[in-house]
C-alpha cells in the first residue's frame, strides 16, 4: 500500500492538514480527467490504512471520481460493500455513493446487493438512505430487473415525511410502470396524512401525473 505521502495519498485533505473536502475533490477532478487507474487502486488500498482520517478521505475522492467517470469504480465495486457494515458513518454512505455510481451504469453488478442495500437504507442516515433509493431506481429501470421495483415501493412507504416527496418523484418512471395502483394507493395513503404545505403539494402533483 502507498504512503500517506505518495501520490494520490499526498493529496488528501488529511495529508495536506486541511478540514475541508476542496483537496479530495480536485484530486478526484484530476484522476477522472486521466482516467487514472493505477491512482483510483491506491485510493481502493486506502479504504484499509490505520492512518486516521485517510479511509473517509479516500472514500470522498473515489464516490467523486465516480461522479465524473463511473467507469473507473466498476471493477472495485467488491471493495465498497464490506463498508456498509461500517461504525462509521461516513464510510457507510461513502460506500453508498460510490456503489449509486456503478448502479447508473452497470446496475445488474449492484443487484446482488441489494439486501445489504436494503438494510442500510432502514438506518438513520439520510444520505445514505437517498443514494439507496437512487441504487433501486437504477437497478429497477433495468428491463432485467423490474422486480425491484416493489423494493423500492417498500422504501418509498417508509420514508419519512421529509424525503416522500423527493423520492416519489424520482421513483416515478420506474413505479408508475411497475405497479402503479400500489404507488397510487402508498401516494394517497401518505398524502391523506401530510398537513398542508409544499411537500404535500408535491406529492399532490405526483398523484396528479399519475392519473393523468
Amino acid at each position: 500500500m502507498a504512503g500517506i505521502g505518495d501520490y494520490p495519498l499526498s493529496h488528501l485533505a488529511v495529508a495536506l492538514n486541511r478540514r475541508d473536502e476542496v483537496p479530495n475533490v480536485e484530486l478526484a477532478e484530476q484522476i477522472a480527467a486521466k482516467g487514472d487507474r493505477v491512482a483510483v487502486q491506491v485510493l481502493v488500498d486506502a479504504l484499509a490504512s490505520k492512518h486516521k482520517g485517510v479511509p473517509e478521505d479516500s472514500i470522498k475522492a473515489l464516490y467523486e471520481i465516480g461522479m465524473r467517470r463511473p467507469t473507473l469504480l466498476v471493477r472495485h465495486l467488491d471493495a465498497f460493500v464490506p463498508h456498509l457494515r461500517s461504525k462509521n458513518g461516513r464510510m457507510v454512505w461513502g460506500a453508498m455513493h460510490a456503489i449509486h455510481q456503478v448502479a447508473r451504469i452497470q446496475p445488474s453488478l449492484v443487484e446482488p446487493y441489494l439486501p445489504r442495500i436494503l438494510k442500510v437504507a432502514d438506518g438513520d442516515s439520510v444520505i445514505a438512505r437517498d443514494h439507496a433509493v437512487g441504487i433501486l431506481i437504477a437497478v429497477a429501470s433495468d428491463e432485467c430487473h423490474k422486480s425491484v421495483a416493489f423494493a423500492l415501493l417498500d422504501v418509498l412507504d417508509r420514508a419519512p415525511d421529509n424525503q416522500f416527496p423527493s423520492y416519489a418523484e424520482k421513483g416515478f418512471d420506474v413505479l408508475s410502470r411497475a405497479d402503479s395502483a400500489g404507488f397510487r394507493e402508498v401516494l394517497v395513503r401518505r398524502l391523506a396524512k401530510m398537513p398542508p404545505s409544499t411537500k404535500a403539494n408535491r406529492v399532490a402533483a405526483v398523484l396528479k401525473k399519475l392519473s393523468g
